[in-house]
């Protein structure tokens, strides 16, 4: 009878510790980037952090993030990012209790995810293009639970200006590990302060018009890291799309080593 009770709680325990691990490892697949957490106080940021708050304050400014808005994938929900972004690039708790968070849910319809989805982050840049991936609509930016912030996603965002260009201060948040600047209409080089980003898992520069070529640093940036719209790597299978090339204004590209061949086309 003892062997028996033994048995029992040994299975118990296996179990219970199974069923711990099995969610973790799902909540690691549904947030590997940003998961909602509330903005630390001020006094505990380290000082990278304060020195990198202040570099997105100038790219809040520069982007005009004010006043610019973005819909969502129905095009139905307009959003503008709260002014207290500025300051609270990781949300801000008023003294009702309410929140100010910097980043927005864009996929408001009940409809399925589409299995197109241009929103697939993933943990490293090894697990492209499957694993630890999600499909993630949130645009903004969010922060981990040290309030650095580790992912930008200005997808498809109206900046309300005549001439946009991708501030070089990007370059000094050092915790970025994703980049999103899908459709933004961008013009000029691409800062070259991205090679500043030691961190950066990917980044994705679709349907812009950046500048061509880009400078030899950042082409070989593009070979190792999944760099999307940019020259595509021969060492990426999935930067090989119909989206390649496309940062520089072209719709279609035909992939050559290191060498983007395309049509004109504006975003």
């Amino acid at each position: 009878m003892g062997g028996d009770r033994r048995t029992f709680w040994l299975v118990f325990i296996a179990s219970l510790v199974h069923s711990i691990s099995f969610s973790k490892a799902n909540v690691y697949q549904a947030y590997p980037y940003g998961q909602t957490v509330m903005p630390p106080p001020a006094a505990k940021l380290s000082y990278e952090t304060n020195s990198s708050y202040k570099a997105w304050r100038q790219i809040f400014d520069k982007l005009n993030l004010e006043n610019a808005t973005v819909e969502d994938i129905d095009r139905r929900l307009l959003w503008t990012m709260p002014k207290t972004c500025r300051l609270h690039p990781c949300g801000y708790v008023h003294k009702d209790g309410s929140l100010d968070t910097c980043y927005k849910n864009t996929y408001s319809s009940n409809k399925a995810v589409p299995d197109d989805s241009i929103h697939y982050r993933c943990a490293s840049d090894r697990d492209m293009p499957t694993n630890n991936c999600i499909n993630d609509h949130r645009v903004g930016v969010f922060c981990n639970s040290k309030g650095e912030i580790v992912v930008m996603d200005l997808s498809f965002f109206d900046f309300k200006l005549p001439l946009v260009m991708l501030p070089a201060e990007i370059g000094a948040l050092p915790k970025l590990k994703q980049l999103w600047m899908i459709g933004c209409n961008f013009s000029n080089s691409i800062p070259p302060t991205i090679l500043d980003l030691k961190e950066l898992v990917m980044a994705n520069f679709e349907f812009n018009n950046f500048r061509y070529p880009l400078q030899s640093s950042l082409k070989a940036l593009c070979i190792q890291k999944p760099m999307f719209g940019l020259i595509p790597s021969l060492k990426i299978p999935s930067l090989q799309d119909a989206g390649a090339c496309t940062a520089f204004g072209g719709f279609r590209a035909v992939s050559l080593p290191y060498l983007c061949v395309y049509r004109t086309f504006r975003f």
